[in-house]
């Protein structure tokens, strides 16, 4: 990899730690730095020069990270989204694809979360998803409850307000333990006073942070509740809600502040809590499972949603996890299947592929 030559002036040396500060978010701390004695308007500088001094295994993971981030930016349409929508992306982004699992860690959080989809702790999580953030341009800085060294969320700068964001927490709270593909939306753009009460801090606890977020319009805002990832197309947002009472699910479509139920349907399995609610979208086609089907519904059309993959022969007993990719064509479906709760607590069986039926 080639050096980067930085010019000695002021404005480069702020151009310079920013360089740096983004290789230790990525977690790849391996660059050596030489600097060169010079003047500039007869004051001593150094004219550095940055290596990144990466492995080969280094560089196969940074080539992972760098190609998972491209796909997950392609998911932002910058002319319809803006920073609470792009914010609220990201963060449903990381929660629907990672779990809690004492893997093999490596020093780059990022790519722990987002191309091996496990995190460990509250950090990599908080860490990775400052990391997406400045991708997109919005500010954001880390924090933690003063005095400690764990338990770290956001605070991010949207609508020209600070608010605590607590991404660890929202994919969590759902149940007892984490598992693959849920999201939860209570610790989203909260203000201090309502965070304190999310996180149930006991009284006299302060933020490591010197910047209060006492904007409140959000601390109750629609996205409170819904405990599925949101897919926004459109202009619209989609969602999944499930009813214990009847086994059932519905596709939900929230346009103009108006919540609309498109499709109610019967879950196919009979423990309604162990489908995945994700939503995922290609083509202009949402898709989405009640388990052991999957189906697809193109936008804003006036077809009824089909199933267009149904599990069969000795697949018959599973339930799918989670659709966590559909191909650019729309018609390769990528999936997990669990047997058991322990693999949908902690899933990390191997993709499978299926040719999906067409709409």
């Amino acid at each position: 990899m080639k050096p980067y030559k930085i010019v000695p002036t002021f404005k480069n040396y702020k151009r310079l730690l920013g360089m740096l500060e983004e290789l230790r978010q990525e977690g790849f701390n391996t660059y050596g730095v030489h600097g060169a004695y010079t003047e500039v308007d007869n004051l001593p500088c150094y004219d550095y020069l940055v290596f990144p001094c990466f492995g080969t295994e280094e560089a196969r993971r940074k080539t992972q990270l760098d190609d998972k981030v491209q796909e997950i930016l392609a998911g932002i349409d910058k002319n319809t989204m803006s920073d609470v929508d792009i914010a609220l992306y990201l963060h449903d982004y990381i929660c629907a694809n990672t779990v809690q699992h004492n893997y093999d860690r490596t020093e780059v959080k990022a790519y722990n979360v987002l191309v091996q989809e496990a995190y460990n702790m509250s950090d990599d999580f908080a860490e990775t998803y400052e990391f997406l953030l400045r991708k997109v341009g919005i500010p954001s800085k880390k924090v933690c409850i003063k005095g400690f060294k764990e338990g770290y969320w956001n605070q991010i700068f949207v609508d020209g307000n600070w608010y605590n964001v607590d991404v660890w927490l929202d994919t969590t709270a759902n149940v007892g333990t984490q598992q693959y593909g849920k999201t939860n939306h209570r610790a989203f753009l909260s203000s201090d006073a309502d965070f304190y009460k999310v996180k149930q801090f006991r009284d006299g606890l302060s933020f490591d942070s010197d910047t209060p977020c006492q904007d409140t319009r959000h601390d109750k805002d629609w996205w409170d509740t819904i405990k599925t990832e949101l897919c926004f197309k459109n202009g619209a947002y989609y969602y999944i809600t499930k009813s214990k009472s009847d086994n059932t699910m519905s596709l939900m479509q929230r346009k103009n502040n108006k919540e609309t139920t498109l499709q109610t349907f019967a879950c196919a399995v009979q423990d309604i809590e162990m489908v995945s609610d994700r939503v995922d979208y290609a083509n202009g086609k949402l898709f989405w499972t009640d388990g052991t089907r999957v189906y697809s519904w193109i936008i804003d059309s006036a077809k009824k949603p089909a199933v267009v993959f149904e599990l069969s022969g000795n697949q018959s007993g599973t339930k799918v996890l989670a659709l966590t990719k559909i191909t650019a064509n729309g018609q390769t479906l990528l999936y997990k299947v669990f047997n058991s709760e322990t693999d949908y607590r902690y899933d990390f069986n191997a993709l499978q592929t299926a040719t999906l039926s067409t709409l």
